[in-house]
């Protein structure tokens, strides 16, 4: 999940603004809270704001056919297009991004910021977090005050699980650059570095100073937040954000897989089911492709199931790595575990951020390498430690190695993060009723 960058329609007004909206955060944290002293975070800007994505896309690029040696239409064409495909992950919308920001640069390969930063986008957007760091910095060696690379950069630290500048970039990005944009990146590293007041506090903040032009970070922020209401089993204060998200972009598919978690956990498995189908016919991105897979394998219906996979396998170019290893990990055949950590073990040496690690974790765990799953459990809880899923895992990894009183102590730590949490539950259960 990720942060995009203001629109310059909204630049203006949110600078002039900045600093008695900065006043008012401690405020407006307060006049949000609703039942069990939780934040709403309604959206109190106008719905519809101007002209559609599509109108302007046409403009820029009728403007660019005008002008077959400019590029800055391009530009401004691949950033619009950007926009569409972070409101709805649209595949095509991304395509059409990066083939207008390369042709933008071709026309004009010098002082073309805006096509640079829609790639740098682009490639974090798609996971190619090394190659997204590495345009990055070589925007900042020619504009070392450039705001957006250094957001993005810090977005790539994230993503490869390099944590040892981020807290002081986060902190000096905030300051220099009081935005949206800035003060969701600072929660985001806030609660990867394990401390939820400051996430909760940052968030908030974001959710203080959102301006015009910013629907889709507006969406995003909630979903953020969300997702941590969620991680602590606050599912009720998740819910009423997610519903606010899709009040905002109807039918955002980061506010559907958000909801059709906690749709699940309370026993709705159609709402669901329901919610990732229709996020998968917008989005057309395998992952959720997964999900419908294992409600199918859930309820035992083995035809559906076999669909289902099968048009994960005609998509999987679209399909992040980590949703390939899932794929193969859920077919657990002999071929296919090989094929799981190969793919893994690339991801947690090319990213090493706690997803990675807690998914190779999974792999090894399959396989019945429990030292080993063990050791990448433990790396994953280090990167991750306001993750439930990650302790639920090293407390299965104890067990698998008939480590009760270990997997006990673990069970306990991943409910005391989520009281509700299901794997954590089932295991404290067997560990209960088993000698």
């Amino acid at each position: 999940m990720t942060i995009d960058k203001p629109t310059s329609g909204g630049r203006v007004a949110s600078w002039l603004a900045c600093g008695a909206l900065l006043a008012l955060v401690p405020l407006g944290a307060e006049l949000w809270r609703g039942r069990g002293g939780e934040p709403e975070a309604r959206y109190g800007l106008p719905r519809h704001q101007g002209p559609s994505l599509d109108s302007l896309i046409a403009f820029h690029t009728a403007r660019a056919a005008r002008d077959p040696q400019g590029g800055l239409e391009l530009a401004e064409a691949a950033g619009l297009y950007l926009e569409k495909a972070r409101r709805g992950f649209d595949p095509e919308a991304i395509e059409q991004a990066g083939a207008l920001a390369r042709l933008s640069l071709e026309r004009l390969p010098f002082d073309n910021l805006s096509a640079e930063l829609v790639l740098a986008d682009l490639e974090q957007l798609e996971h190619r977090f090394e190659a997204c760091l590495q345009r990055c910095e070589a925007i900042l060696m020619r504009r070392s005050g450039c705001w957006e690379a250094r957001s993005l950069r810090l977005r790539a630290w994230l993503g490869l699980g390099q944590h040892g500048e981020i807290r002081a970039a986060a902190e000096a990005l905030a300051r220099a650059r009081p935005s949206m944009t800035s003060f969701a990146l600072r929660g985001q590293v806030y609660e990867v570095l394990g401390s939820e007041s400051e996430a909760l506090a940052s968030y908030r903040a974001a959710l203080a100073v959102e301006d015009l032009g910013q629907l889709s970070a507006s969406v995003q922020v909630r979903c953020l937040l969300a997702r941590l209401h969620l991680r602590r089993g606050r599912l009720e204060a998740a819910r009423r954000l997610l519903e606010e998200a899709f009040c905002i972009i109807p039918g955002s598919t980061l506010a559907s897989d958000l909801l059709a978690r906690i749709e699940l956990r309370q026993g709705q498995a159609a709402s669901a089911e329901a919610l990732w189908q229709a996020a998968w016919q917008q989005s057309q991105d395998p992952m959720f492709l997964l999900d419908l897979a294992q409600l199918a394998e859930d309820r035992g219906d083995t035809g559906r199931l076999k669909e289902l996979r099968q048009t994960f396998w005609e998509h999987r170019e679209r399909a992040h790595s980590e949703d390939l290893v899932a794929f193969h990990l859920s077919r657990a055949g002999p071929d296919d575990l090989d094929a799981a950590l190969r793919l893994a073990r690339q991801n947690a040496q090319g990213r090493g951020d706690a997803s990675s690690h807690r998914q190779l974790a999974e792999v090894l765990l399959a396989r019945g390498d429990f030292p080993a799953a063990v050791r990448e459990a433990r790396v994953a809880l280090g990167k991750g430690p306001l993750d439930p899923d990650a302790a639920t895992l090293v407390a299965r990894c104890a067990w698998a190695r008939d480590q009760r009183i270990e997997a006990a102590s673990l069970c306990e730590a991943a409910l005391a993060m989520d009281p509700g949490h299901p794997e954590a539950l089932a295991l404290q259960r067997t560990l209960l009723t088993t000698n």
